[in-house]
């Protein structure tokens, strides 16, 4: 078992998924071009709260190294539209 301080090794170039939760799935997609930039990628429907107030999408990217998918995942987190990401 791995020691909390190791980090898991990732071989890079590689497909990577994130997961960008909010109120409202049209916002997310637009969010998520807007993210992205042209760049390839594919959006599935996550998982919906049961009351229907947060949604969940899936981004499937290809991502050249740690600094590029560290970039995204910030320009997920920082958007105003998303609520969340993982």
């Amino acid at each position: 078992m791995a020691s909390e301080e190791e980090k898991p090794e990732i071989i890079y170039p590689c497909q990577w998924t994130y997961s960008v939760m909010g109120h409202d799935e049209e916002d997310l997609r637009l969010c998520i071009g807007e993210v992205m930039r042209g760049r390839v990628h594919q959006v599935t429907l996550g998982r919906q709260s049961a009351g229907k107030k947060y949604i969940a999408l899936h981004v499937d990217v290809r991502v050249a190294g740690e600094a590029d998918r560290n970039a995204l995942f910030e320009a997920f987190r920082t958007h105003p539209k998303v609520k969340f990401v993982l």
